[in-house]
């Protein structure tokens, strides 16, 4: 198979990358939309009280990771975790949302965690806490006002890391899912203040145990209830002189679904890095143009 893409840029390269820029702008809240901020600060008054919740004094300096997610009952943007750094050990104090009991206070330690010592924490306190950290009205789906409104919030922060995802579901039944990941990831140097940014699209494909009991493995290490997964995703990064590079890579693993609220453990992850060759560019700008079009049918 003939590779066309090299360590020279090359047209398909460009056209590549371009592809995927305009697939991945301006990504909205909507169905499926995440949008993860590292390195928000906290008023003094939000630090003190999440010190009192938690017991552990904060390490604001740090600054707090924030998840968001997209809500389609309240269509709007709504915490679905928190996690902010402990002062003086390797940890952090986390709030992760439930469907039944609001928000369950962890702590983690070193990769353990454990169920702080606190009540779950109510959607209306949680609300008023984010206004701690200057999230108070979050836009509706609105180009000019949410991208004002996100550009305002990374203004606060020294150095920060935004990531943003769209994920779109192509098929599901009991046996498998299929599903497309757009992904705008940015990340600011506080020293240098060199802006990073990783754009990517990844196809997934899930078996879910009915499909493939009978190749379950015979180890005790890995629950059988697993989930079976392949990404293959499409990649470019580009640093202080723009210049994109391009890469593709495929990654196979398992996640346990049972682990709901500690989120799922992986298990068997295998990555591999291959070359571009003109099967696979065109069949990225085909997935690419179809994302496209969802994407522009999902606004109208």
């Amino acid at each position: 198979m003939e590779r066309i893409v090299d360590k020279n840029e090359t047209y398909s390269n460009r056209r590549l990358s371009e592809t995927l820029e305009f697939a991945t702008r301006n990504l909205q809240p909507g169905p499926g939309y995440h949008l993860t901020l590292e390195g928000v600060p906290a008023s003094n008054l939000t630090r003190n009280e999440l010190e009192a919740f938690f017991g552990s004094e904060l390490n604001n300096d740090s600054g707090a990771k924030l998840e968001l997610g997209y809500d389609e009952l309240s269509k709007q943007l709504v915490l679905d975790k928190l996690s902010f750094p402990i002062r003086g050990v390797e940890g952090t104090a986390q709030l992760i949302r439930t469907d039944s009991i609001g928000y369950t206070p962890l702590i983690e330690i070193r990769g353990k965690t454990f169920r702080a010592a606190s009540e779950a924490m109510d959607d209306e306190t949680t609300s008023r806490m984010l206004t701690g950290f200057n999230i108070d009205t979050i836009p509706p789906q609105n180009t000019h006002a949410y991208t004002l409104w996100r550009a305002e919030l990374l203004a606060q922060t020294r150095g920060w890391h935004l990531l943003e995802r769209l994920d779109i579901p192509f098929a599901l039944d009991a046996h498998a899912g299929q599903m497309a990941t757009l992904m705008n990831e940015e990340a600011l140097r506080p020293n240098s203040f060199e802006v990073i940014q990783k754009r990517s699209l990844t196809t997934s494909i899930i078996l879910y145990p009915e499909s493939f009991a009978t190749f379950l493995p015979t180890s005790t290490e890995v629950p059988t209830s697993y989930k079976s997964h392949v990404d293959v995703t499409l990649e470019t990064v580009s640093g202080i002189d723009n210049k994109p590079v391009v890469r593709q890579y495929k990654q196979v693993y398992k996640t346990d679904p049972d682990a709901a609220v500690f989120g799922e453990t992986i298990y068997d992850s295998r990555l591999e890095a291959f070359p571009i060759t003109r099967d696979s560019y065109q069949s990225w700008l085909s997935n690419l143009q179809e994302i496209i079009a969802v994407r522009n049918a999902i606004a109208k």
